[in-house]
């Protein structure tokens, strides 16, 4: 009898011939059985095995920000609201109650851009008796105490990052420079903290050719959290905002850092290496936009202070240069001086609010019941190439998300865009009074190709016929031909169109042609000889030409036959000689000259007609 005691794991039957060999350890469980002395490490072997279980599968579904995790900045004080992360190594990180921190603290970093980041901080808490130790004195004096219980809870950690190309806080145009360098060195190095190599594809217009590495990868491997460079541990951090500091207070972005938990890993593995763009960077790209697009289009476009500066200087020089200003002139450097806030749509335009760069697609508010030329046009900067498309509200949607994997616009670098307005009836003619009844238009970068369609290349082979009244002639003339030599008199029946260097059955006109002559000059008469010669220019297309000739009388009712011969000549060409035999008052009218005056001799080697 075995006991519970002796019951282990089963080993893999091991093939014939094969010794069993233990299997490779992924996750411990603990083996329970009667008479076990349960202790601390065997629940701690249960507690282990279940946390491999869930971690693995929250891998399997890739990192990110579930829900929650609100910021808001107030004061110097960071506010961050409850919420749920999945960590690089499958963790949930749950806050569930608010959290604050202080940015004048020594441990909140001291740069101008600072992202805002939680991770797992477990603590252990309680006090519980211990009344013996497994190895203690049992005689020993005294009751010690532990803390029983582990509480899995999270920190909101704030750290500097350093970015190139962001331009100076002052500047309007801080935050939108930010949003591009960190999207661009994301597109490069993967998610943050940026630890995965260069894609192996170059696809985008800032790549360098040198960069691509398309041989040297490895496609047999999928992608994992270590190959792209994350760090599957739990002091992996989940970044969920951005801090940017300006002239007057602190700015919070919360999509540039942000990616919520969209995508698995080997899906958002493989887009990076392609040089795709995964949709929740696409998506936050879109929300990062719109979500800085509304804050200033509220507050109104106010200006830095060294904006101010740049725009009072322009004016001075102006009035320098001459007292008398085009009012158009005058407009575009007083324009940037007038007082912000409660401004109409009609003032607003991205240079003033800052924004010197787009996502590949997104939303812009209009006025409904307008014309929406005009409204778009202010802006972006002026005689942009825009192209205005009408189309229906639900193929915008489709529209957008076509424009993923484009490249971001650049507005100093004018790429053509597309603004989709949505309307109920799709007019046949554009024109300039376009409106929508919607509060909302959508724009996406114009998708620029040129196909140029690879012209299919062809041997176009011509086919002549003769025919010769004496059957010594006949002999005479094909002998001739298989040395090259091709008859004076021919009737010219119509050129074939093969592939290059290739076979396909001839056109339906072209065969008719052959048919036709044929019948022609050989009438009913059943002692007829008909031999197909096919000229090639090289010894070495011998056989494509005996397939190509052998196809001109295919699949005719009554079968007409003949024999396919082959010979080297200056061009490919296809010969069909006939000999109409005997006795010509049975033949019909031939529609070619005929070669050569008869002479008797022995039948040349051909087919016969039946």
């Amino acid at each position: 009898m075995t006991s519970n005691a002796e019951k282990a794991v089963p080993a893999v039957p091991a093939a014939q011939g094969m010794t069993p060999t233990p299997t490779t350890v992924g996750m411990t469980r603990l083996n329970p059985f009667d008479g076990l002395f349960l202790r601390a490490e065997h629940l701690d072997a249960i507690q282990a095995y279940a946390r491999s279980l869930s971690c693995a599968v929250g891998q399997a579904g890739g990192s990110g920000v579930v829900h929650g995790y609100a910021i808001t900045v107030k004061d110097s004080i960071v506010t961050v609201s409850p919420g749920l992360a999945i960590a690089a190594d499958g963790r949930p990180l749950l806050l569930t109650s608010t959290v604050q921190q202080d940015l004048t603290g020594s441990d909140a970093g001291t740069g101008d851009i600072r992202v805002i980041e939680v991770l797992l901080s477990p603590s252990s808490f309680g006090d519980e008796n211990v009344y013996g130790e497994l190895c203690g004195d049992p005689c020993a004096d005294g009751v010690g105490t532990t803390r029983p219980y582990v509480a899995e809870g999270v920190t909101v950690r704030i750290t500097d990052v350093q970015l190139e190309d962001t331009g100076i806080p002052a500047h309007r145009t801080f935050r939108s420079h930010v949003a591009a360098a960190w999207f661009e060195k994301e597109r490069r190095s993967g998610r943050y903290p940026w630890k995965s190599p260069l894609p192996w594809l170059t696809t985008s217009e800032g790549d360098k050719p040198a960069d691509a590495r398309l041989i040297e990868s490895d496609w047999g491997t999928s992608p994992t959290a270590e190959s792209d460079g994350a760090v599957a541990n739990s002091s992996e951090p989940v970044a969920i905002g951005l801090l940017l500091r300006t002239p007057a207070t602190w700015e919070v972005d919360p999509w540039i850092a942000r990616r919520d938990r969209i995508d698995t890993q080997s899906h958002r593995g493989w887009q990076q290496r392609l040089g795709m763009r995964p949709w929740d960077v696409f998506i936050a790209q879109i929300l990062q936009f719109e979500n800085m697009l509304l804050r200033y289009w509220r507050s109104g476009a106010a200006l830095a202070p060294a904006d101010y500066l740049k725009a009072l200087d322009k004016v001075e020089r102006a009035l320098q240069r001459d007292t008398e200003i085009p009012s158009a002139e005058a407009k575009e450097l007083v324009g940037p001086l007038k007082p912000s806030g409660g401004a109409s749509a009609a003032s607003k335009s991205f240079e003033l609010m800052g924004i010197h760069e787009l996502p590949p697609a997104g939303y812009l508010p209009c006025v409904p019941g307008t014309p929406i030329e005009p409204q778009v046009k202010a802006l972006f900067p002026n005689n942009y190439p825009l192209h205005l498309c009408a189309c229906r509200p639900d193929f915008v949607a489709h529209a957008v998300e076509e424009a993923q994997h484009l490249d971001r616009i650049r507005l100093d670098k004018h790429p053509r865009v597309d603004i989709l307005v949505p309307v109920a009836d799709v007019p046949t003619q554009m024109t300039s009074t376009l409106s929508t009844n919607q509060k909302w238009v959508a724009f996406r970068r114009r998708r620029e190709q040129v196909c140029i369609l690879a012209e299919p290349k062809y041997d176009d082979v011509p086919i002549v016929g003769f025919v010769v009244d004496d059957q010594t002639a006949y002999t005479t003339a094909v002998d001739e031909l298989m040395t090259g030599k091709a008859p004076n008199v021919v009737t010219k029946l119509g050129t074939a169109r093969y592939p290059l260097d290739g076979w396909a059955p001839p056109s339906a006109a072209v065969q008719a042609d052959v048919v036709k002559f044929v019948l022609d000059s050989t009438g009913s008469s059943a002692s007829a000889v008909l031999t197909v010669v096919a000229l090639v220019r090289s010894v070495d297309r011998r056989s494509l030409g005996a397939v190509r000739a052998s196809l001109l009388l295919l699949g005719q009712e009554p079968p007409i036959e003949s024999s396919v011969r082959t010979a080297v000549g200056a061009k490919d060409s296809i010969y069909i000689a006939i000999w109409p035999g005997s006795p010509p008052s049975v033949r019909r009218s031939r529609s070619s000259s005929s070669v050569g005056s008869g002479g008797k001799g022995s039948g040349a080697g051909g087919g016969k007609r039946r």
